[in-house]
């Protein structure tokens, strides 16, 4: 059975006891222990400075202009790298809410959390990145996140945008995949169209005629035939 509310908050108390409050602490000071891994705090203040004024700015934001990102992708360092991210933001976050600063403030760190997977795995074509690898593009994405340079991520971020509708489709093959490919492209509007135009019926001739007697199996005896014999009862002999 899960634990009581109070055994929770016991264990919450005893082994995760949130951090001390700091009147001392701004947002800054923890993006530069949370989140900068450089060596150079100095050149990293002013960036993360000016990243926050753009959270500031930016906290009404759109949904994105495409569907999938490169999470597929994040593999070996890249993936470790973008969860220590994780886990810095989630302690950042703990920090911000427990400092009684004036100058510190939970919010940018929840809003970087929540587009943490839209600013470093945005998906870009190789002709938009210079022809460098994915990988290399993601592990260049979270050295910029942890320099602080968050409007260069979001301004690439947006520049993405679904391919036009006027985009012919592919030839159908074998296997009619124009509907799917519309929507993996972000067409929606083409996949909605094809999707719901009337299909073509298909005609049924006799060289097709014995594949469709083969989809239907063949029937099971009745349980309960409505034909059975029935057996005669003997007849009770008299005793004198």
């Amino acid at each position: 059975p899960p634990p009581s509310p109070s055994t929770y908050e016991r264990h919450c108390t005893s082994c995760h006891p949130s951090p001390p409050p700091s009147p001392s602490t701004t947002s800054l000071s923890i993006a530069l222990s949370s989140i900068y891994t450089g060596d150079q705090p100095d050149r990293a203040s002013s960036s993360w400075s000016t990243a926050f004024n753009f959270i500031t700015s930016r906290q009404a934001v759109q949904p994105p202009n495409f569907r999938h990102t490169w999470l597929h992708f994040l593999k070996h360092r890249n993936a470790a790298a973008f969860t220590s991210i994780q886990a810095g933001l989630l302690r950042a976050i703990s920090l911000a809410h427990a400092s009684q600063g004036p100058s510190c403030d939970p919010t940018p760190f929840w809003w970087l959390f929540l587009h943490l997977e839209l600013l470093l795995l945005h998906p870009t074509s190789s002709n938009n990145r210079d022809g460098e690898s994915i990988q290399s593009t993601i592990a260049a994405r979270i050295a910029s996140f942890q320099d602080g340079h968050i409007e260069e991520l979001w301004t690439s971020a947006t520049a993405i945008v679904s391919s036009p509708t006027s985009t012919s489709p592919p030839t159908p093959g074998p296997t009619n995949k124009a509907i799917q490919h519309s929507a993996d492209s972000d067409n929606w509007r083409t996949a909605y169209n094809r999707a719901c135009s009337n299909q073509q019926k298909a005609t049924i001739s006799t060289s097709n005629e014995g594949l469709i007697h083969d989809l239907y199996v063949p029937p099971y005896a009745p349980i309960h035939p409505t034909n059975q014999p029935t057996t005669p009862h003997p007849t009770p002999q008299q005793h004198n």
